[in-house]
């Protein structure tokens, strides 16, 4: 029989079983030619491999096989969150593994090969051993009280506490407290009580790992505030030295230093003596470098000293050398807005300081100073470096074309020896 089947059943009884029903199959086909055939087929003429099945059956059935198909989902799910449970176990401790082989063990601290207590190399043991305690009984404490054992939980940190207090800030077993070994003892009892009750080898090992990663990261974090804070004291002037430059430029004004002129104008183009050039905005610094160079020098009335500030400070840095003059040397001061032909068109770098972007990268504050960022940039993102002040350096030819020589100083050295032989060596080449 060719085509498509549709069959409906009609029973006179549905009280009997259906061998005994006198039911009428109406069967719809097709046939070779294509027409639609209907025929009538009696249910006592099928032969016996027909089988009977009613609407309540399947009905029946269909909750047992959706039950049996959940059951199988749920073991397939369990069986799957096992695997990747070990799977991420052992990522864990790989990773655990690597830290530790790259993490620094090395006390450090100030030592002396002549104490007693360093003459023996156990003598750290006992302060080794309470750290350790430490170190289990948080871990013990921590899966403690996820199993709502409150009473050994307390009992934990209350030594813990107890251990730290007799540890304070020893650094050897000689240094520890009286009854530190006491506190030692107390410890490994309860911590052989926590064993007994919560020992499992694979939540501890966890414990561990996860104690060691936060202590981790709780160390790299204070490294950086370590770094930040270093920066942070380098650049803040403490409040004495701030208010030295605006005492400086109220006294250069009020009283008539504004026309003064330093001696010796003769010698700050004269080829023959040593020049050096200092760009600074730090009044002190600048004092240090030309004191300490001319306090060393032998001929000190041969040294020039060509100094360059900013608007801001060019008062307090003239008044300064007007009041207290290097003994011998000849001093110039000058303004660094004065120079008019410093300027963007002129001065690439002048124009790249000017460009928002640099600005944003060195006051931005999620950038520049945030803790966030990495401490092995911090110290270059100082805004010091947007001053002119610090790249003028690389036009020394241009700010005195008519020297053949001069030597720049920075601002934060000391002169601990005369300088004349390098102008003299220079000289003989």
């Amino acid at each position: 029989m060719v085509g498509q089947e549709q069959g409906r059943m009609k029973s006179t009884s549905s009280s009997n079983p259906p061998d005994e029903m006198d039911i009428n199959i109406i069967v719809t086909y097709t046939d070779i030619s294509g027409s639609v055939r209907i025929r009538t087929v009696k249910s006592r003429d099928l032969s016996a491999s027909w089988v009977w099945r009613s609407a309540s059956d399947e009905d029946n059935d269909q909750p047992k096989r959706s039950q049996m198909l959940r059951q199988q989902r749920r073991v397939l799910r369990t069986e799957e969150l096992i695997r990747e449970d070990k799977e991420l176990d052992n990522r864990m401790q790989a990773i655990a593994i690597e830290r530790a082989k790259e993490l620094d063990t090395t006390v450090k601290g100030k030592y002396s090969i002549w104490r007693r207590e360093y003459e023996n190399p156990n003598s750290d043991a006992t302060l080794k051993l309470m750290r350790d305690q430490i170190i289990m009984a948080k871990a013990y404490a921590s899966i403690a009280k996820a199993k709502n054992e409150n009473g050994l939980y307390d009992s934990l940190m209350k030594h813990c506490r107890e251990n730290q207090h007799a540890i304070g800030e020893a650094r050897s077993d000689a240094e520890l407290q009286s009854s530190a070994l006491d506190h030692a003892k107390a410890m490994g009892h309860i911590l052989a009580i926590a064993k007994d009750q919560l020992y499992d080898c694979l939540i501890l090992a966890r414990k561990l790992r996860a104690m060691l990663q936060s202590t981790e990261v709780n160390v790299n974090l204070l490294r950086k505030k370590s770094a930040f804070l270093i920066q942070l004291a380098a650049k803040v002037v403490p409040k004495p030295l701030h208010c030295l430059p605006l005492q400086l430029t109220t006294d250069y004004y009020l009283q008539g230093f504004a026309n003064n002129g330093f001696p010796n104008k003769d010698k700050l183009e004269d080829t023959s003596l040593y020049h050096y050039a200092i760009f600074s905005d730090n009044v002190l610094a600048t004092s240090v470098v030309v004191n300490s160079t001319v306090l060393q020098a032998k001929e000190s009335e041969k040294h020039v000293f060509h100094i360059v500030t900013d608007k801001l400070n060019f008062a307090a840095m003239k008044m300064w050398f007007l009041v207290n003059p290097p003994a011998g040397a000849a001093i110039q001061v000058e303004n660094v807005d004065d120079f008019t032909w410093l300027n963007s068109s002129y001065c690439p770098v002048l124009r790249q300081l000017e460009s928002t972007r640099v600005k944003e990268y060195y006051f931005k504050a999620n950038q520049a100073s945030s803790l966030s960022v990495g401490a092995d940039n911090l110290k270059y993102r100082n805004p010091k470096y947007l001053s002119m002040l610090n790249h003028l350096r690389f036009y020394l030819s241009e700010v005195y074309p008519k020297l053949d020589k001069i030597l720049f100083l920075d601002d934060d050295i000391v002169v601990q020896k005369d300088l004349t032989p390098l102008w003299i060596e220079q000289t003989c080449v």
